[in-house]
Formats: structure tokens, C-alpha cells, sequence
């Protein structure tokens, strides 16, 4: 049977082959007329000095440097007899005396001759104006006519777009005598930094937000939720439960809030997370104060994930005087950046993350580890691209995939032989990275499903495969892969993925495993490792939140998870998830999420004592890990026996509404769990 269902409802104005595409900082223009083109050519007449010491990994930036200053109309050279026609010299961690002779202050001068000079672009001549003048070490520049900057002048302005004043860059060398720009200090700080700035300077005086503090709380905790969940879906148990449960009792409809007029703020709470779990995975190791290093939660991920979520499940628009305990998880910081999005369209976090700067934290403290978070988002899009190799690039002076591409030549970093070589899997995914963030229209989900689908029948001999759309497809009309889950009612459906995977190859629709696929096969061992998995849980540490660190919803189904190709030669994501029958419901439940649903769901079924996840429903009885409804009885909240309505002793799990029931909580249709 092939099914493409419970799709959300589209707006009228949506075209057929609405694609999904990623929220990342807006391309360069194209322009349309020569002047336009000169405008970002914002480095020209720069040519910038950069040393062969003294920069970290200095020799793959500056291959990477010359190549984007090219573009930008400037050029980088690295050999002293070019001094003469050097505008700016960056100096390494030896500062300006382990510069070489030539490019030192008084060494040889700019070219007088118009010839020779470099002709500074307005955008270069007003930068370099920005520090002149007097200022605690002398002249604005070195006698040479030089201006003298770290290089971190380079990486930012290339980052940004345009030619940062110099002052803001001033050599690593406090000790010499060589007049650097100067200027940053007169000028207006920057409204990010204004706006961060006053709430940490507040709520370090009033021990809170500014904006909440001023204001006095309205109504009992039970109203504003009553308020936020709406009369429709608020019933008189709701009192009684916890906010995870609660928050199950809510739609996450993106139509509905999108016709609300919340929509928007949900999408810069996305793009916050987005750009969080492009920093660190769900757990990551942490060096704590005096102590080894150890396993923590990204909880800022999941703080701004599960903002995004309650906002879209809001019954009413929000105005700009949110405050703490309004909505469920909402403290008093969150509250503020929902504020300022609503009065603003974004905010001091958003703004930092966007132009790659380290955002600051509820102390208004550096995060070192958020700098460069755009560009690493936009890495970690690509498959087979972690958070580790996003990192790794931008350390490396890597701000576009071109520099990535650049750095993977031979000879590089990133290169055959080199310090950190591609694997050929992200070597595919970059070669193929248009089509692959390019995003994935419905004829095409529709042409994967069939080949999938005659692909089972031709490689296992037999008809009756049930093929479904999961995923983001399944939640909404726009999908950025394809995911589809299998079984088959009558036959065993082990071994069924490597004769599924070795015919697409052979079909050439999917792309040979060890250039860019990855199948992993554990069926028909899982259960014994989901109890064991179940009773380490069980024993561990209770905790607020669970986010499945072990087994996830992926599970241990046997899956591809592979490159496609159409038709048409365009490369698309593909996972194909092969599940047995008795857990069909379990697995379309897990596959079809959303995450953040999921973990709702998961922690409610343990605060009831039973453990969740895309395989089954267990519960720990006496030191035995059993399936619910095959084994044991559910538990309801109070973590008391309770069989629903209808239920009892030998019935199964069939359905999705099914297993909502012995949870104790309300069915929702595929695109009121589209949780963000």
C-alpha cells in the first residue's frame, strides 16, 4: 500500500512545489547593473600583507583569504618585496617587531606614483578614516602610510561583508610604539550591544529582567494557562496535570498560528535553536570548574525549542509585554528576547548569530563557544557535516563551502594527505550542497515513494509492502528530505533493506554505499538491547528533561540512509526505515515527530513510570523491564495500574491512537504535532 497522508492543510497561496528552504543569512545580492557590482567590491584597492608566521593556520587562511579579497576587488600578498603597495599588514602573535623589515614602521613606503599605488574604494579610504586622528599610542597610522591590524580584520570584514574599522582590530603588540587606529572608542556602541548590555547591567542590579520586574504578575498560574491553551482545548483535569502533560493537551499547527499571528516569532525561536544544535549535539562533553570533564545537556537548544514550541500552540497573539510564567517554560530571559522579536523582529542573541559574533550570556558574559554560529549552521546543514567538522572549518579561516572547497585541494588542511581530510561522504554532500539545501518538492517525494515502493516488490519477490511518508512531510506540505518507513504484515521483513539498498544502486538511484550513504542494520536483535536500555534509564538519576541520548527515535530499525537521485539528475536526501509489523505504530509515531513533540511525549510516559520510544512501551516491574500492553498494564500519573476504556489483557498496539490512549493523552493529527 502506498500512502502519502495526513498532510497539513496548505494556504491557498501556496504554489504545488513549495520547497522548504533553511534560514540562513541572506546571499549576496545579484546585481543587475555595473555600479551595483562595484558597491561589493568593498576591498578594492586593498591589498593586505599577511605574514608567513605567526597566524594561526596561517598558510590555509591565507589561501582562503586571497581567493575571497580577489572577489571582493583586493588582493593578499605574502612576499616583503611587494611593500611597497601594501595598504594594511596584519601582524601574527609576535606582534610588529616579528614582522619583516619592509613591512615595520619606517621600513619602505607606499608607491607615490599613481601607478603603483593602490587606489582605495570610498568604502576602504572611509574605514581607514574611522581611526584617524590622536588617540593613547600616537598617529592613527604608521608613518609608512600603512594601517597595521590582527587578523581577525580580515576574517571579520570578509565574514560581514563590508571593511570594519581598523581600530576595532589593533595589532597583538600593546607595547609598541606603531600608532594603530583608534577611533572604536568614539563611537556609538552598537544597538546589540546596548540592548544586552542594559539588561545585564539590570539584572545584575535587580537580581532580573528590567522589562519583567517592572511589571506585576496577572492572574493565577491555572488562568494563563487556561488563557494559553484556549477554551476549546481546556478541560477541568487540566489542573491537576503537569506542564509536560499540559503541553500534550496542546495543537502545533503552523497554519494556526501563522493565521494567529505568532508565526513569526516561532521562526526566530527556530532559528535559535538552529543555530544552538549547531554548536553542540544534544550532549556534549563540558569542562567543569575543577573538575574532569563530563556529559551535559544542551539545554539552550532545548530552552529556545521548546519556546518555539508553546508560542506556536498559543491561543492568542502575543503582545510585547510577555512576562515570565505567561506561557508554560517561559522564564523571565526568554520572556525579554520574546519581547523584543515581537516589538523588533528580532533580537540582541539573533543579531549576534546572524553576523557570527559570540553572543553574550544571562550575565551578559562572552560565549566564546557561539562565535561564528551562522556559518557553522550553514556547514552542519549539509549531510554528513557535524557540529565537530563545522567547528574544524571555521577554526580553520573557512567562511563559505568555496573556502571549504579551496581547503580540501591537495596540499590543504582539509585536502587528500592533510591534517583533517574530507571523508568522501562530505566531499559528495559539498559537491552536491545546491541540490541537497535546495530543499525537496512533493513530485519528487511522490517519485521516490514509488521507486521505493516497485523496488521492494522487484528485490524481495513478494507484493504487499506498506510504504509511508513520515517526517516533515508527513507534518507539513513542505519537506526538506524524504523519509518513508516499511513493513509488511505477513512476511519477515529482516534482511528486506540490503536487498532494497543493492537494487536502488543498481537502478542508479541511490548512490553507492562509502560515497555518500550510511546503512546500519540491527533488526532482529533490538529488543533485548531496548529492555537493557530501559533498565539503565530506569536506574539512572531522575532528571527534568529526557532527550533520548541513546537510543533517539532512530531507534534500531535497519535503515539506508543515502543520496537519491531523480529523474530529472537532482540529488535529494532519502531514509528508508524498515520496521516490523508489531511496532508500526510505535515507529510512525517516533518517525513522524516532531522532536520536540516527541520529547513532550517521552517525558510524560516516564513521569508515569514507563519509558517510550519508537520500538515500544515498556515499564520496570520488580527487576524486569516489560511491554505495555503485551506484558503489563500502563500506568497512569500517579504511577498506578490503569487500563483505558476499551482496554484490557491480549489487545495490542495497532494504531497511533492507540498508544495516545494508554499514554491518558488526546490523539493529534500529523500537523497539530509539528511542534518546532
Amino acid at each position: 500500500m502506498q500512502t502519502l497522508t495526513s498532510r497539513a492543510p496548505r494556504e491557498a497561496e501556496q504554489p504545488p512545489a513549495k520547497r522548504l528552504r533553511l534560514q540562513l543569512p541572506p546571499k549576496p545580492p545579484q546585481h543587475s547593473s555595473p555600479a551595483a557590482a562595484r558597491a561589493d567590491c568593498f576591498f578594492s584597492g586593498v591589498k593586505v600583507f599577511v605574514p608567513t608566521s605567526g597566524v594561526p593556520f596561517g598558510s590555509t587562511r591565507a589561501r582562503l583569504w586571497k581567493a575571497s579579497l580577489e572577489r571582493c576587488g583586493g588582493s593578499l600578498t605574502q612576499d616583503p618585496k611587494e611593500a611597497a603597495s601594501v595598504t594594511h599588514v596584519v601582524a601574527g602573535d609576535g606582534g610588529i617587531a616579528a614582522l619583516p623589515p619592509q613591512l615595520q614602521p619606517g621600513g619602505s613606503r607606499p608607491a607615490n606614483s599613481s601607478s603603483d599605488r593602490p587606489k582605495l574604494s570610498a568604502a576602504a579610504a572611509a574605514a581607514s578614516r574611522s581611526g584617524s586622528g590622536s588617540g593613547p599610542g600616537g598617529k592613527s597610522r604608521a608613518a609608512s602610510g600603512r594601517v597595521y591590524v590582527s587578523h581577525g580584520w580580515v576574517e571579520r570584514s570578509l565574514a560581514k561583508g563590508r571593511l570594519l574599522p581598523p581600530a576595532d582590530f589593533p595589532p597583538p603588540d600593546p607595547a609598541a610604539e606603531v600608532p594603530t587606529p583608534t577611533g572604536a572608542a568614539g563611537r556609538p556602541a552598537s544597538r546589540t550591544s546596548e540592548s544586552w548590555g542594559s539588561l545585564a547591567g539590570s539584572a545584575a542590579a535587580s537580581g532580573g529582567s528590567k522589562r519583567s520586574a517592572s511589571r506585576a504578575a496577572g492572574g493565577s498560574e491555572a488562568e494563563r494557562c487556561r488563557r494559553w491553551l484556549g477554551e476549546e482545548l481546556w478541560h477541568p483535569g487540566c489542573q491537576a496535570m503537569s506542564l509536560t502533560e499540559l503541553a500534550l493537551q496542546a495543537v502545533y499547527s503552523e497554519e494556526r498560528s501563522r493565521r494567529i499571528g505568532n508565526e513569526p516569532v516561532v521562526q526566530a525561536l527556530r532559528e535559535l535553536s538552529k543555530y544552538e544544535r549547531a554548536l553542540h549535539p544534544d550532549y556534549f562533553e563540558e569542562q567543569q570548574q575543577g573538575a574532569a570533564k563530563k556529559d551535559v545537556m544542551n539545554h539552550r537548544a532545548l530552552r529556545y525549542s521548546r519556546a518555539a514550541a508553546v508560542v506556536r500552540a498559543c491561543s492568542y497573539r502575543l503582545r510585547p509585554d510577555l512576562r515570565a510564567g505567561d506561557l508554560p517554560f517561559i522564564g523571565e530571559a526568554t520572556a525579554d528576547q520574546i519581547n523584543d522579536i515581537i516589538e523588533t523582529g528580532t533580537c540582541a542573541a539573533l543579531d549576534r548569530f546572524r553576523v557570527d559574533e559570540a553572543v553574550l550570556d544571562s550575565k551578559g558574559k562572552r560565549r566564546n563557544d557561539s562565535v561564528g554560529g551562522a556559518t557553522r549552521a550553514r556547514f552542519h546543514s549539509l549531510p554528513e557535516v557535524g557540529q565537530r567538522a563545522a567547528k574544524r572549518w571555521w577554526d580553520l579561516g573557512c567562511r563559505s563551502f568555496e573556502d571549504v572547497e579551496l581547503a580540501a585541494e591537495p596540499g590543504g588542511l582539509l585536502g587528500p594527505g592533510g591534517l583533517f581530510p574530507l571523508s568522501p561522504e562530505q566531499r559528495f554532500s559539498l559537491r552536491h550542497r545546491a541540490d541537497l539545501l535546495e530543499g525537496t518538492t512533493e513530485e519528487e517525494v511522490r517519485e521516490m515513494l514509488e521507486t521505493v515502493s516497485s523496488g521492494l516488490e522487484a528485490a524481495s519477490g513478494r507484493g504487499g509492502w506498506r510504504c509511508e511518508l513520515v517526517g516533515g512531510g508527513r507534518r507539513s506540505s513542505a519537506v526538506h528530505d524524504a523519509d518513508f518507513l516499511i513493513t509488511h504484515l505477513e512476511h519477515p521483513v529482516a534482511g528486506a533493506i540490503l536487498q532494497l539498498r543493492d537494487h536502488l544502486v543498481a537502478q542508479g538511484r541511490l548512490v553507492p554505499p562509502g560515497e555518500a550513504m550510511v546503512q546500519e542494520g540491527q533488526l532482529p536483535t533490538h529488543l533485548e538491547k531496548l529492555r537493557t536500555e530501559h533498565l539503565q534509564e530506569a536506574s539512572a538519576a531522575p532528571s527534568r528533561e529526557t532527550m533520548d541520548k541513546r537510543v533517539g527515535w532512530a531507534g534500531w530499525f535497519d535503515r539506508i540512509y543515502g543520496m537519491y537521485r531523480t529523474k530529472r539528475g537532482k540529488v535529494r536526501r532519502l531514509d528508508v526505515i524498515i520496521c516490523p509489523p508489531e511496532e508500526w505504530a510505535f515507529g510512525l509515531v517516533g518517525w513522524t515527530g516532531s522532536r520536540q513533540y516527541l520529547r513532550f511525549m517521552r517525558q510524560h510516559a516516564k513521569d508515569s513510570g514507563m519509558f517510550l520510544s519508537s520500538h515500544r512501551l515498556l515499564r520496570k516491574v520488580g527487576s524486569e523491564s516489560l511491554i505495555v500492553p503485551d506484558e503489563a498494564p500502563p500506568l497512569d500519573r500517579a504511577g498506578q495500574e490503569r487500563w483505558p476504556p476499551g482496554w484490557g489483557p491480549g489487545r495490542r498496539v495497532e494504531t497511533e491512537a492507540d498508544l495516545f490512549e494508554l499514554l491518558a493523552i488526546p490523539y493529534r493529527q500529523p500537523h497539530e504535532r509539528n511542534a518546532p
